[in-house]
């Protein structure tokens, strides 16, 4: 940042004006603070208000910049609740808009108008209790304005704030809009992929963050730490498609290709590096791997991969009676993925956006499964749960929550849940839920 501020102050700071593909950034982003969130039991989530361009014309490196220092900010303020992005645009005034709202610790209305000045934070306090100098709030605003756009914020001392941050993009005749994500789209013709994938790397938020993409995509993944571990796992099991990292302690990825291909000349290996300089790649082709992907990972390169070298699998129609579960979620984006998962699987799913409601529901209308977010308005679930146990509700119900804490796991049990599923959602909990029903059946 201060590299950076210094340039901009000299009018020395590189700028380019390239097209920029606006879904890879978002997932990017997602990808990077839902892990982050999820450590301090927050919930993060990107709130897509279509329609967006699908491309537009400006800096990625530097809009990239300054959507992780807001939602680094975000995160690092906020104790309880969530950070939530909200994504939209404006055709009359040709710009994009990134809302970044927080639960966190809010401002008053002086230190608001400190914010934006250079090394500077809302109080003395700040830096003592969260660290930084507030610089890279300075920063990102001088870049945005150097984007075409700017960055304002609202804030509420104690109750949180709200940083909007636009930016220029091109004219409505020159754009090409989305009007739904593909994961939306995915609803309409019922395909996820199906095979079993092995994944080595011996970093663990690595590990996380391409365990959670694949596992939304449908397939079974099994991890390895290192190389070693990988060519353990492959004595025992079958894997249809293998991502392994470059780089490793005792067996790196090239060696640990060169022995799998040896014994199965066919397997489909995909190399995950860091760097792809001219030398490495004729290395990597050489040892037999089938395709290369340059970190940091996106769901559009994994999809890719996967759609080449992994069957799809298709939700079967039968005549039998469908699964029909309550969803009680506020959270839209977590709506839809939760309907998409639950459709795959077979299930009927109704949906309600507090627990006030899901009371309702369950004790009119009949239910298989209810799958109970904690946080929600009006009513939470936890206390939700507790009214229908004590009415003698005994449907399986499961809690929805970020916090994967023993603790907060026991809460809900307590409470009166039959099991609880961690946030971010991923199929194969939505799977070991409804198989639960089935043998309690």
């Amino acid at each position: 940042d201060i590299l950076d501020l210094s340039k901009l102050e000299v009018q020395q700071l590189e700028f380019e004006n390239v097209k920029i593909r606006l879904l890879p950034i978002l997932e990017e982003i997602g990808d990077t603070f839902e892990l982050l969130a999820r450590e301090k039991g927050l919930d993060f989530t990107i709130n897509n208000q279509f329609p967006l361009p699908k491309t537009f014309s400006n800096d990625p490196t530097r809009l990239k910049q300054i959507l992780i220092n807001l939602c680094g900010n975000a995160i690092k303020f906020t104790k309880t609740g969530s950070v939530a992005v909200k994504v939209y645009s404006n055709k009359e005034d040709e710009k994009l808009y990134f809302s970044i709202t927080d639960t966190g610790i809010g401002l008053k209305p002086d230190q608001v108008d400190k914010l934006f000045k250079s090394f500077s934070q809302a109080d003395i306090s700040t830096t003592r209790n969260f660290g930084g100098t507030g610089l890279g709030l300075y920063l990102s605003k001088q870049l945005a304005k150097k984007l075409g756009g700017d960055i304002t914020v609202t804030s509420e001392f104690g109750k949180g704030s709200t940083f909007t941050v636009s930016v220029a993009i091109d004219s409505p005749g020159h754009t090409e809009w989305i009007q739904a994500l593909p994961e939306q789209q995915l609803i309409e013709t019922d395909i996820l992929f199906s095979g079993k994938v092995l994944y080595a790397e011996d970093h663990e938020d690595n590990r996380n963050l391409v365990r959670n993409i694949i596992e939304k995509m449908g397939a079974d993944i099994t991890l390895a730490c290192d190389g070693r571990e990988a060519l353990d796992l492959c004595k025992n099991t079958h894997f249809d498609l293998i991502f392994t990292d470059i780089r490793m302690p005792q067996i790196d990825g090239v060696e640990l290709a060169e022995i799998l291909l040896k014994k199965n000349p066919n397997l489909a290996i995909v190399a995950i590096t860091a760097t792809l300089i001219d030398s490495e790649l004729r290395k990597f082709k050489q040892a037999g791997f089938k395709n290369i992907l340059k970190k940091p990972i996106n769901r559009h390169d994994i999809y890719n991969v996967m759609e080449e070298y992994l069957g799809k699998r298709t939700t079967t129609k039968d005549s039998t009676k469908p699964i029909r579960v309550l969803l009680a979620e506020d959270n839209l984006n977590n709506q839809e993925i939760i309907k998409l998962y639950l459709k795959k699987i077979g299930c009927e799913t109704t949906v309600v956006n507090d627990g006030l409601k899901a009371v309702s529901y369950a004790l009119l209308e009949k239910y298989d499964l209810i799958l109970m977010d904690m946080r929600m308005p009006n009513l939470s679930g936890m206390e939700a749960v507790r009214i229908l146990r004590t009415r003698g509700y005994n449907k399986l119900i499961y809690s929805l929550s970020a916090d994967d804490s023993e603790r907060a796991i026991q809460e809900c049990l307590d409470a009166g849940c039959d099991g609880c599923i961690s946030k971010p959602i991923v199929m194969n909990d939505l799977q070991a839920a409804i198989q639960s029903l089935t043998r309690r059946s």
